[in-house]
């Protein structure tokens, strides 16, 4: 077997209730990590306690504590710049990875910068929902497929450690892996592996369910207008990239008539290409989305 290159980056945050199952399910994988950096976020639960454990008995664990809460994308930073790999794995505090997920996923990466694929849903009671986090997907080789919706969840990803010098700093708002994810597709060096790899827990403190939890047309047009903001702000933006972003943005806010917004214009046009999970959808079942969606972002 050859030898690992691969880190891992572990963020936590009062993880104590799922945080071992996630840690034995990285030490069991078939292609080893060579080292695991965990970064705890100034935990008040049993989780430092829980990594001082784990890190006396193994020696590929690297943990380090923050004296002051420095919020997930900043944390998310911190401990993929802590890694000395060429490739680096993310890892949430609370999921279950199944033992060929490194393996599969370093195989696979190729020349790309980053390589994501699917995840499985399950319980707090690690029973499977049925649902998978990616239910209809097409992918598309394009930043504006990842515009409007952000399909490259952290958990599921390996990147490669050149993308680093790129996605630093990572902005304080916004989502990080969203950004990342942007950040690969528009160098064309993003790659999804159609492999559920891990088993992603839903539950009152997970980032899915709160974003589920609070999905207001509000919260998620000021969620969406952050994001676009922020990637207009990307230092290798190109002049007509940064025009389109920038129109998307400032016509987030549809009226009452759409045919006096070129939102709904380019919404008609790109509707495969700004939305993958919607490509397989019957027209019917689109033209449905399309509405709601509309509907949201009406003034």
């Amino acid at each position: 077997m050859l030898e690992s290159d691969v880190s891992v980056a572990l963020c936590t945050y009062n993880g104590e209730k799922f945080l071992k199952k996630q840690l034995d399910s990285i030490l069991t994988q078939t292609f080893s990590p060579f080292e695991v950096i965990i970064v705890d976020d100034n935990s008040t639960d049993g989780t430092k306690e829980i990594l001082n454990s784990y890190q006396e008995r193994y020696p590929n664990i690297k943990v380090y504590f923050n004296e002051e809460n420095l919020g997930y994308n900043q944390n998310f930073e911190k401990a993929i710049s802590l890694t000395t790999g060429d490739y680096i794995c993310i890892s949430d505090q609370d999921d279950i990875w199944y033992p060929e997920k490194i393996k599969l996923l370093r195989e696979h990466i190729g020349e790309n910068w980053l390589i994501f694929s699917n995840s499985e849903m399950i319980t707090e009671n690690d029973r499977p929902t049925g649902e998978k986090l990616l239910r209809y997907f097409y992918f598309s080789d394009d930043y504006k497929s990842i515009l409007f919706e952000n399909f490259v969840a952290g958990h599921t990803c390996l990147l490669c450690k050149d993308l680093k010098k790129y996605i630093f700093p990572i902005p304080r708002k916004g989502f990080y892996d969203w950004w990342i994810g942007f950040v690969a597709l528009h160098h064309h060096k993003l790659i999804y592996l159609d492999e559920i790899l891990t088993k992603h827990r839903l539950h009152e403190h997970s980032v899915i369910q709160k974003a589920s939890l609070s999905n207001s047309n509000e919260v998620a047009k000021n969620n969406l207008s952050t994001q676009l903001g922020l990637f207009s702000g990307y230092k290798n933006v190109g002049i007509i990239e940064l025009n389109f972003i920038t129109v998307l943005k400032d016509n987030l806010n549809i009226p009452k008539n759409p045919l006096l917004k070129p939102l709904y214009f380019l919404l008609l046009r790109n509707m495969n290409l700004f939305f993958p999970q919607k490509r397989e959808k019957p027209i019917f079942s689109k033209l449905v989305f399309l509405y709601k969606y509309l509907k949201m972002h009406q003034q």
